[in-house]
């Protein structure tokens, strides 16, 4: 009797010994399945030394390569840019007869305005927008070379811009654009990190 009962014991041991082999399979694939994504495993798999969120690489938490994109230094831009535009004509001397100079931005930025040079009729002129549209008539005028107007438009928290006219003698003005940080303010690429 006790033969018996030891028997029935060793074959329902060894009945679940063969359920969990069986189940052992199905067991390691539910494990890869449940991996967690790169983005999201705590690790720095790309040897960057920034992990997960922080890292350039990862888009969101789902995304499963840490790898930085090339395009990673550039910046979205989700505000347009302000505009600046001037028309005027210009003289065999170099010098800018200037009919129109606007600025075109969000309400509540900031526009600060530098002349350097002959005949500036301001040295720093500085405005707030209270609409989209800002004309600057104080250099709707003849501007002569050697004179160099800089303008920095920038609303908190957003990437700013930065323009730059030159007034050459016997050539037309040079014109630079940029963008201006977020954060310090200073004059850098829009397209670089």
């Amino acid at each position: 009797m006790q033969t018996t009962a030891r028997f029935a014991r060793i074959s329902v041991l060894l009945g679940m010994l063969g359920v969990l082999f069986a189940a052992f399979p199905a067991a390691s694939s539910l494990a890869a399945d449940t991996a967690q994504p790169q983005c999201s495993d705590g690790v720095d798999n790309d040897a960057d030394g920034a992990i997960d969120g922080a890292d350039a690489g990862c888009a969101d938490g789902s995304d499963d390569n840490e790898t930085d994109s090339p395009y990673s230094g550039i910046v979205l831009v989700t505000v347009p840019l302000p505009v600046v535009t001037l028309q005027g004509t210009v003289d065999a001397k170099g010098a800018v007869k200037v009919s129109r100079l606007q600025i075109r931005a969000l309400r509540g930025t900031r526009v600060i305005v530098t002349c350097r040079g002959h005949a500036c009729p301001f040295k720093t002129l500085r405005r707030i927008m209270i609409t989209s549209s800002l004309r600057l008539k104080k250099l709707e005028r003849k501007l002569k070379p050697t004179m160099i107007v800089t303008m920095h438009i920038a609303r908190p928290g957003q990437l700013g811009k930065y323009v730059q006219y030159k007034v050459r003698r016997k050539k037309a003005p040079k014109r630079r654009d940029a963008c201006l940080d977020q954060v310090t303010g200073k004059v850098r690429g829009c397209f670089t990190g």
